[in-house]
């Protein structure tokens, strides 16, 4: 069972951070804009956070992967935007949310996050 307190921090989804290109080799979009999250890291511990919006997608990716599995695995599963947006949208709003309720447990979250790529 997974405890909320850790919901965002799933092996899954620092495998897809890590693995499938976003933050893997020198011209991933992790390394590439590295600046990008740097600025991101105006808080008080100075430590850079993934943005909402990846986060989202990568946990948009799991659901529609474990989707997928559910299904029996066909052969052919197409991973769009319309199919998966209101799954992507309520990701969002969720780490959205999260922040404004508990800026200092999401900051450490997201922070948690982002060094576990690294």
């Amino acid at each position: 069972m997974v405890k909320a307190k850790k919901l965002m921090e799933q092996p899954a989804y620092i495998y897809v951070l890590r693995f499938d290109g976003i933050f893997s080799g020198v011209r991933s979009i992790g390394v590439k804009f590295a600046k990008g999250f740097a600025e991101l890291a105006n808080n008080k511990g100075n430590r850079p956070e993934v943005p909402i919006p990846l986060l989202a997608l990568v946990a948009t990716a799991v659901y529609a992967a474990l989707f997928w599995k559910t299904l029996g695995s066909p052969g052919k599963f197409n991973f769009t935007g319309n199919q998966f947006s209101e799954t992507y949208v309520f990701h969002v709003k969720f780490l959205e949310d999260l922040k404004m309720d508990a800026p200092g447990k999401f900051h450490c979250m997201m922070a948690h996050v982002y060094e576990a790529v690294q």
